[in-house]
C-alpha cells in the first residue's frame, strides 16, 4: 500500500492551511449511543464533556477572528454538555459568526425539547445523522428503536419549521452501513427524500453523504472482521487528487473538548496536533497563528480523497 503522505508527493500536492472559513469544536465523547461506525468512539460510558473555561476561550478566540466564520459543534453528542445552552447563545451574540451548526443524533433530542427551543430561537443549523431511510439499516448501525426515535423526532422538528422556513436548515447524514463508498450524494439525496416524504411526510434541506473514516470504532470493527487492510486499498484505489484540493482540513480548524488544536475531527481522534508552531490550546491562539501551516496526515486521511470525497459538510465533487 501507497502511504497517503507518498501519494500527495507523487502528485506534488501540499496540504497547508488556507483561509480559516470554519471553527469545529467537539464538546466531548459522552453520547447516549454507541453507533457501530463512531470514529471518536463516543458512547454511554464515556463522561468527558467540555467545561466552561474552555468554551469562554473559544468565545474570545472566534471574537477575535475579522472575518464572517461557521460554527461546527460536535460531539459525541453535544446535548450531553451543560454549557450547551449557553455556548449557543454567546455565539449568536458574535457579529461575525455566520451558521451555528449543530451535530445531532436526534435521538437524545426526545427528553431535551427545551432545547430545541434554545436552537429555533437563534436560528441553529441542525445536521442529524440519519444513516438510511430504511428502519432495517439504521438500527443495525446505531441500536433497536433508533430508527422510529429518528422519525418521530424529524416529524417534530418540521412541525415547529424546521426543514420548511429558509432560516430553520436541517440538513440529514448518510454514512455506509459497512466497509464500502457513498454512491451519489445528489442521487441519494433523490432517494432520501422521496422515501421520507412518501413514508412519513417528513421534509428536509441537503443531504451529506460522509465516508467511514478507519479509525476508532470502525477501525476496531473492521480489524475484527480482517477487513482493514481490503478497506484501505479500497480507499487508496479510489484516491482522487482533485479532492485533495477541496479537503475540509485546508480551512478548518478543530478544537477538542480540552481546548486543543488539531486541523481535524479525525486528527483529534490520532492526537495528531495542529501544525501552528506556537501552542496547543486555543486560549492562547489567534487566527493568524495557523496561515500557511503545515497539515500533518495519515494513511486514514485517504476516507477523505476516495471517490467522491468525504468532509463533514459532504461530498467534495
Amino acid at each position: 500500500m501507497t502511504h497517503f503522505s507518498e501519494m500527495l508527493k507523487k502528485y506534488s500536492i501540499k496540504l497547508n492551511k488556507k483561509e480559516i472559513k470554519t471553527i469545529q469544536i467537539n464538546t466531548g465523547y459522552a453520547c447516549n449511543l454507541n453507533c457501530a461506525h463512531c470514529h471518536v468512539d463516543a458512547g454511554k460510558n464515556r463522561t468527558e464533556t467540555i467545561t466552561k473555561e474552555v468554551i469562554d476561550d473559544c468565545l474570545k478566540f472566534i471574537k477575535n477572528c475579522r472575518k464572517e466564520i461557521d460554527i461546527d459543534i460536535t460531539g459525541g453528542a453535544p446535548e450531553k454538555s451543560e454549557f450547551i445552552e449557553y455556548f449557543i447563545k454567546e455565539l449568536r451574540k458574535l457579529k461575525n459568526v455566520k451558521r451555528i451548526i449543530l451535530r445531532t443524533n436526534l435521538t437524545i433530542l426526545e427528553d431535551k425539547k427545551e432545547l430545541i427551543d434554545v436552537f429555533k430561537e437563534n436560528n441553529v443549523e441542525l445536521t442529524a445523522s440519519l444513516p438510511c431511510y430504511t428502519k432495517e439499516n439504521v438500527d443495525e448501525q446505531r441500536g433497536n428503536g433508533t430508527y422510529e426515535k429518528c422519525i418521530n423526532m424529524l416529524k417534530y422538528l418540521n412541525s415547529i419549521g424546521y426543514g420548511i422556513d429558509e432560516n430553520l436548515i436541517i440538513n440529514l447524514v448518510y454514512n455506509p452501513l459497512d466497509d464500502y463508498l457513498p454512491s451519489s450524494q445528489k442521487e441519494l439525496e433523490k432517494d432520501y427524500k422521496i422515501n421520507l416524504k412518501n413514508d412519513h411526510n417528513i421534509v428536509f434541506n441537503n443531504l451529506y453523504t460522509i465516508a467511514n473514516i478507519p479509525i476508532g470504532r470502525f477501525e476496531e470493527k473492521l480489524k475484527k472482521n480482517n477487513k482493514y487492510e481490503a478497506y484501505m486499498q479500497l480507499l487508496e484505489d479510489n484516491f482522487n487528487a482533485s479532492n485533495a484540493f477541496k479537503v475540509m482540513c485546508l480551512d478548518t480548524i478543530n478544537i477538542g473538548y480540552d481546548g486543543k488544536v488539531y486541523d481535524c475531527d479525525f486528527n483529534q481522534m490520532k492526537n495528531l496536533l495542529s501544525q501552528n508552531g506556537k501552542s496547543y490550546y486555543i486560549g492562547d491562539l489567534t487566527i493568524d497563528d495557523f496561515k500557511d501551516n503545515n497539515i500533518p496526515v495519515e494513511d486514514y486521511c485517504y476516507g477523505c480523497t476516495a471517490g467522491e470525497g468525504s468532509s463533514c459538510q459532504g461530498n467534495l465533487s
